[in-house]
């Protein structure tokens, strides 16, 4: 359980940066970080369910579930606008 919620973490936290600076990497940092938002967010609410049903609390997997929900949103904006202009419009 451990394990899950230090990975969630982690994964969620790089979605985080790849979606924050998106023109510091490259326009494919918008298009990467909403999966890896996606694949944080779903292994940090595993690891929040199995504390759950162990009848135990982790900051560190909910602090990530709340990092996975910030970075899905805001990856998704800066996808709509950076990595689709980029692709279509090739500014």
């Amino acid at each position: 359980m451990k394990n899950l919620s230090i990975i969630g973490f982690w994964i969620n936290l790089v979605a985080l940066i790849l979606s924050v600076f998106p023109m510091l990497f490259n326009y494919w940092a918008s298009i990467l970080a909403f999966p890896i938002a996606i694949i944080g967010l779903c292994l940090s609410a595993f690891a929040v369910r199995m504390y759950k049903d162990a009848r135990k609390k982790s900051a560190l997997a909910t602090i990530g579930m709340i990092i996975g929900l910030v970075a899905t949103v805001y990856s998704s904006i800066t996808f709509a606008t950076c990595g689709l202009c980029k692709i279509f419009f090739d500014i």
